[in-house]
């Protein structure tokens, strides 16, 4: 029972070549269609086109899917892909590229199948014996063969080998055989030795990184003893002298604090401290507030608390104020 055709959602004068055969269902996805356009698989009234060829109602398309080549004329143009009825709305195929749709159809019926001419199904493990057997019988043969028709002048000299061949052929397997031994000694020892070295080089390794985690911190340890020996100098020097002036007292802690930045530069910590009216880097400083000032928007006011990095990592970002936008 046919049923009425629904109205077309979406529709529009101008579509693009590739969305129009995705929404028509001849392709699961624009991608794949794109694909048999570059390849020249599909035609626009008879000429190959491009992915992005806009189609208009009346168009003829080719399409070329396998050994068949399918022919259809362009009903409408829908950006919106719908079930298979909606979709069949969108073209019209010719009568000859239906008959050639319905003969190939028929030609594979009637066609006969590959697989009805094997009478047994997959072989199995004791078949594939039997044939590796067989191979190796008939390889065997051939080569015995060979050998007697090349030796051999007369049928008589053919059906009864020298006992001075045989003995030399013994003695070349066991010759063979010897130095196929001693490789394999000497190919088994190189493992080993291999073997050995890899599992050294292992430990190592892991050694090396264990003891580099343990004493990453031993240099910078090292450049921060000499500060504690300067503090508990200054300690000891105003539990002996109580009444020591103040300015002797400032004068040890800018020495110890020269100290502090010294060794803190040679581990490569660095002060972040901008100037007034630097403009404001979100990657150094952190604004604590935007304040009014005499100055360009966005640069900084005044520092609030100094910054600190190690090599290219920010440690901490400097606290900053910055001038509001006039």
């Amino acid at each position: 029972m046919n049923t009425p055709d629904r109205p077309l959602p979406g529709l529009t004068d101008r579509l693009r070549l590739d969305k129009w055969l995705w929404a028509a269902r001849f392709y699961k996805t624009r991608g794949l269609a794109a694909d048999d356009i570059d390849k020249g698989r599909i035609q626009v009234n008879e000429q190959v086109a491009k992915a992005s060829r806009e189609l208009k109602a009346g168009d003829r398309i080719d399409m070329r899917q396998g050994p068949l080549t399918r022919t259809v004329i362009v009903k409408a143009l829908s950006t919106v892909r719908g079930p298979a009825p909606q979709a069949q709305q969108l073209y019209e195929e010719t009568p000859d590229s239906i008959l050639r749709r319905t003969q190939y159809s028929e030609t594979r019926r009637l066609a006969a199948e590959p697989a009805d001419s094997i009478e047994q199904g997959r072989p199995t493990k004791r078949d594939r014996r039997q044939l590796v057997d067989w191979q190796r019988w008939s390889a065997s043969n051939q080569h015995t063969e060979s050998e007697m028709s090349d030796t051999s002048n007369t049928p008589d000299q053919a059906a009864s080998p020298a006992p001075e061949t045989e003995a030399l052929s013994n003695e070349s397997v066991a010759q063979d055989m010897t130095e196929l031994l001693a490789k394999h000694a000497e190919v088994s020892d190189a493992y080993l030795r291999a073997k050995a070295e890899a599992e050294n080089i292992r430990r190592r390794a892991e050694d090396e990184v264990a003891k580099a985690r343990k004493f990453a911190v031993e240099s910078f340890a090292d450049s921060m003893l000499p500060v504690r020996d300067s503090l508990e100098a200054a300690l000891a020097s105003h539990a002996a002298k109580p009444d020591a002036p103040i300015e002797t007292v400032l004068e040890g802690v800018q020495i110890t604090l020269r100290q502090l930045t010294a060794a803190l530069e040679r581990n490569k910590v660095l002060e972040i401290n901008p100037a007034a009216g630097e403009k404001f880097d979100p990657n150094l400083h952190q604004a604590i507030s935007m304040v009014p000032a005499e100055q360009e928007a966005n640069t900084i006011v005044g520092v609030l608390q100094k910054g600190y990095s190690i090599a290219d990592r920010i440690l901490r970002p400097a606290l900053v104020t910055v001038a509001a936008p006039k």
